[in-house]
């Protein structure tokens, strides 16, 4: 390939031609040539030091060998090899410093001293012998060349370029001309005496006609600034130095008296005299970078990643491989290759090979991500939740995760699951986890909320109506409840509860969850009475009159659940003994209505009245026995006596004998039992 970015790494060399003919070409490290595809230095020309399609005549002292060499070596590295479709003959002290290879059914013949150092082989077939397409290279070069860069000669002024077109390239004499780093064509070449041509960088040429140099020499560290190339029917070097590849298939090339460093390939091949044939060997590695995509870059589609790079040698043209296979190398020295990196296990490692003619490699290698991030969770505590510790244990997925870590700690990793135990949280709150999970393909960040909440709610109790202060209801009673959690808040509170059946003590309970799970009970004694206590009168009795004006009213007084809590007599406290009531009422002139009312603990009432005449009577009341009469005689035992009883006011009572009889409407009766002797 012509122009790549090998050659504008070369290293500077000048060529100077002495005795008649000076030629000096400085190959430089520049900028790469423009040239058109074909001045390749293919294997044929950095392989071997003489490729002939037809015979090889060496003659008299004539050398074919190879730098870096020493002469005479049995078997050297680097050999000068020779091959050829034709006959290889050799007379004089000529010497091949290494292979020979002749066509099928040629022969290898010597003369004199003459031999070759390595082995010699007769082909099964023949080579091809025009590995370059010199017909398309000349239909390209011809018309796109550098050819109006060249300036006048130095000294004589003189445009070398001559002829009909303008591209015979002539200089004799003493003369000196530079050219810059390019590609040029010419018609023919003729070079004699004493000129200088000076070459500023890496030069290709395509000669389409004769060459011919005479009379100097070619100097520099090697051939591979010069790729000289002809597709006219003869090559001639005589008393000169030449230092370059020559590619010359149709040509009759001859070498009198001339040392060439490089490559020569020709049609027939004729070296004479002490001609020096030195194969030159590409001793600098190439330079390969891979400059897309970036190393450890992931990529976003892995069947199809475009990978591209540079690649430069100081001496001989060189190709690269990817992972194995061509990449396409521009003429600047840039490639590039779509890769299918899809079946790779992530980070996928892409290595560009780049292989010089004379088989130096250097490889650039890379990693490209494939794989997506791992995808990671946290399952416990679920995100969001709340918990009642200050420590916990984490968990979740791990996915392809190589590493996990927790607020910068690492977590453990096994199947796929990544976990973290006695994890501290910190102070109860809400606390935002930073959990990143890396692979080969990067890392992934998730920031989950995890609220730690150790403290219990609260909660309180309330029993509607209120309680008295004996702490009785005496109607159905409504305990509600109410709770508050300042940190994870209520999960449940307790449903209110009615206590609609008597009792003297029912505990009412409920627990309070907030929703970190702590919990907190409370509870209240109802006690319900709704039942009045009972109350009678048993003094005075109803109707009654009295002559005070004060009176004791006594009576019973119970309650079977909360007890009689009090009595009262028209307002007047009672004093309660047992079962029984004792209190005192004061009474006006006439009709006095007595109310007790009894209170239960609970404040059920209940009540008992009487009616009460006060008459302050001043009076005694009068008493007469109606039956028998006074001074009756009897024979009975027995006696049955009746009478009367009034008063002003009212007889409060009447006693026969000391025997309390009954007052009906002011009269009464009983019966006596007469004992004794007879008589009054």
């Amino acid at each position: 390939m012509i122009g790549s970015a090998k050659d504008s790494l070369m290293k500077t060399t000048t060529k100077s031609l002495l005795a008649g003919l000076t030629l000096a070409v400085f190959a430089a490290l520049a900028p790469v040539c423009k040239a058109a595809d074909g001045f390749t230095i293919t294997a044929p020309l950095s392989g071997r030091a003489v490729t002939s399609c037809s015979d090889v005549t060496l003659s008299g002292s004539a050398v074919i060998d190879s730098a870096g060499v020493a002469s005479g070596s049995s078997s050297p590295v680097n050999k000068g090899n020779v091959a050829t479709n034709g006959n290889i003959t050799l007379s004089g002290s000529a010497t091949v410093q290494g292979d020979a290879i002749v066509g099928p059914a040629k022969h290898v013949t010597t003369s004199g001293t003459a031999h070759i150092a390595g082995t010699t082989t007769v082909a099964t077939s023949a080579f091809g012998c025009q590995p370059v397409d010199l017909v398309a290279l000349k239909n390209i070069v011809q018309t796109t060349n550098d050819n109006a860069t060249i300036p006048l000669t130095t000294q004589g002024h003189h445009n070398p370029l001559s002829g009909a077109n303008h591209t015979d390239f002539v200089m004799s004499g003493t003369d000196s001309i530079t050219l810059a780093a390019g590609t040029y064509y010419f018609t023919s070449v003729a070079i004699s005496g004493s000129s200088v041509i000076t070459l500023s960088g890496p030069v290709h040429i395509l000669c389409s006609g004769t060459v011919s140099i005479s009379g100097g020499s070619v100097v520099s560290s090697n051939g591979y600034g010069l790729h000289f190339w002809v597709s006219g029917a003869s090559f001639a070097l005589s008393s000169s130095t030449f230092k370059a590849f020559v590619y010359a298939p149709s040509a009759s090339a001859s070498l009198s008296n001339s040392t060439l460093t490089g490559s020569l390939f020709a049609n027939t091949v004729s070296v004479s005299g002490s001609s020096h044939v030195t194969r030159a060997i590409d001793d600098i590695q190439p330079h390969v970078a891979i400059t897309l995509p970036a190393d450890n870059s992931v990529a976003a589609d892995p069947a199809h990643v475009l990978v591209k790079g540079t690649v430069s040698d100081g001496e001989t043209d060189v190709t690269v491989a990817v992972n194995g296979q061509a990449a396409t190398v521009a003429a600047d020295g840039t490639w590039q290759i779509t890769l299918n990196l899809s079946s790779g296990t992530s980070p996928v490692t892409v290595s560009a090979v780049a292989t010089d003619a004379g088989g130096n490699t250097t490889t650039a290698t890379i990693h490209v991500i494939t794989g997506p991030p791992p995808a990671i969770s946290l399952t416990t505590p679920a995100p969001g939740s709340f918990i009642n510790t200050r420590t916990a244990n984490l968990s979740g997925s791990a996915g392809t995760s190589a590493s996990l870590t927790v607020n910068g700690t690492a977590a453990t990793i096994a199947g796929g699951t990544w976990s973290r135990n006695a994890f501290d949280l910190g102070n109860d709150g809400a606390h935002t986890l930073t959990i990143i999970g890396t692979n080969a393909s990067g890392s992934t960040t998730i920031s989950p909320v995890v609220t730690n909440d150790t403290t219990v709610p609260t909660v309180a109790t309330v029993v509607t109506p209120s309680p008295n202060a004996a702490g009785w209801n005496k109607n159905s009673a409504t305990v509600s409840f109410t709770c508050t959690d300042a940190t994870s808040g209520i999960a449940t509170c307790p449903a209110a509860v009615t206590v609609s059946a008597e009792t003297a003590s029912q505990t009412v309970s409920g627990t309070a969850t907030d929703r970190a799970g702590n919990q907190k009970a409370a509870s209240v004694v109802v006690k319900l009475d709704t039942t009045a206590p009972q109350v009678a009168i048993s003094s005075p009795l109803s109707g009654a009159t009295v002559t005070s004006s004060t009176l004791t009213v006594t009576g019973t007084v119970s309650d079977s659940l909360s007890g009689p809590a009090g009595v009262t007599c028209n307002g007047a406290t009672a004093t309660i003994t047992g079962g029984t009531f004792s209190c005192g009422v004061t009474l006006a002139s006439g009709n006095n209505p007595i109310t007790v009312v009894a209170t239960d603990a609970a404040g059920n009432t209940a009540s008992a009245t009487r009616q009460v005449t006060y008459n302050p009577d001043s009076q005694a009341p009068v008493i007469t026995i109606t039956s028998p009469a006074n001074n009756t005689f009897t024979r009975q035992t027995t006696l049955t006596v009746s009478g009367t009883a009034t008063d002003d006011v009212a007889v409060a009572s009447v006693t026969v004998n000391g025997t309390a009889v009954t007052l009906t409407n002011g009269t009464w009766t009983t019966t006596l039992t007469l004992t004794g002797p007879d008589g009054v």
